[in-house]
C-alpha cells in the first residue's frame, strides 16, 4: 500500500510467474499432444488446434 495515497501496489516477489511456467512445462511434457499446457495458459485457440491436428 502506498503510504501517501493508499493505493495497492503490485507485488513483484512471489507473483506466481515461475510456478505458472513450471506447471505449463509439466503439462506440456505429460499431455503436450492434447494441448493441455495451452489451455492452462488460457490460449484456447491454440489448445483447440493442438487437439485437432496433433
Amino acid at each position: 500500500m502506498c503510504p501517501e495515497c493508499g493505493v495497492r501496489q503490485p507485488s513483484y516477489r512471489g507473483s506466481g510467474i515461475d510456478s505458472d511456467r513450471l506447471a505449463a512445462s509439466i503439462l506440456a511434457l505429460l499431455r503436450g499432444t492434447l494441448g493441455a499446457h495451452k489451455f492452462y495458459q488460457r490460449n484456447v485457440k491454440l489448445g483447440v488446434i493442438y487437439l485437432c491436428f496433433f
